[in-house]
């Protein structure tokens, strides 16, 4: 090992140190996302309004896009009334890591934010301004381990996918009239029962 070397100095060994360091919360990082990812979630079940939700999801991404100069804009008006019963914590979790995909790739991003509701579903639409997916790897995105990063796990957008289905929905992609991707999160508006006996669906 690099560290019991009797040529290395302080420097290279703190030098070393801290590349291993990062090397072992990686692996870390990987496993705690492998775990989520069997087991569908970590959140705990309850009833909570969609708007507090959005609000959340606006102020956890502000740093990152202001050390871009980017932006979060909310399309639509999401009425107080409208709740959903679920994780919201793996909600919140996956609809950021929708956002921060996009931002890791975007010079100045733009994330539109929109929300549709209707009597069986809420669908909550993430819209950027990047280059879009190629369509060869479309169909893969989802996929466990699949990743176009060379330090990516493969697993964020899996989870999230687990995620949208552990609550009676799905998460699907598309381009959108800017060139860059929508995701769609739809969630169905049922009882936490019915998510907890859903668990997990792979």
């Amino acid at each position: 090992s690099q560290l019991r070397s009797p040529v290395l100095d302080d420097v290279g060994r703190l030098r070393v140190a801290h590349k291993v360091e990062g090397r072992l919360q990686h692996i870390e990082e990987l496993i705690e996302s492998m775990l989520t990812f069997i087991r569908g979630g970590d959140g705990a079940l309850g009833e909570f309004d969609v708007a507090g939700l959005m609000s959340e999801l606006k102020t956890t991404l502000a740093p990152a896009l202001a050390d871009k100069g980017g932006t979060m804009m909310m399309m639509s008006d999401v009425p107080a009334s409208l709740t959903l019963v679920g994780a919201r914590n793996d909600l919140l979790s996956v609809l950021i890591a929708i956002a921060e995909n996009a931002i890791g790739l975007i010079d100045v991003p733009a994330i539109a934010v929109r929300v549709e509701a209707d009597d069986r579903f809420v669908d909550i639409f993430v819209a950027d301004n990047g280059p879009g997916i190629p369509r060869e790897i479309e169909s893969r995105l989802f996929d466990p381990f699949f990743s176009t990063r060379a330090n990516g796990t493969g697993l964020g957008l899996a989870i999230a996918a687990v995620t949208a289905r552990n609550h009676g929905g799905d998460l699907t992609v598309q381009a959108n009239e800017y060139g860059g991707a929508t995701f769609r999160l739809r969630l169905a508006r049922y009882g936490a029962e019915d998510v907890a006996a859903s668990r997990p669906l792979h």
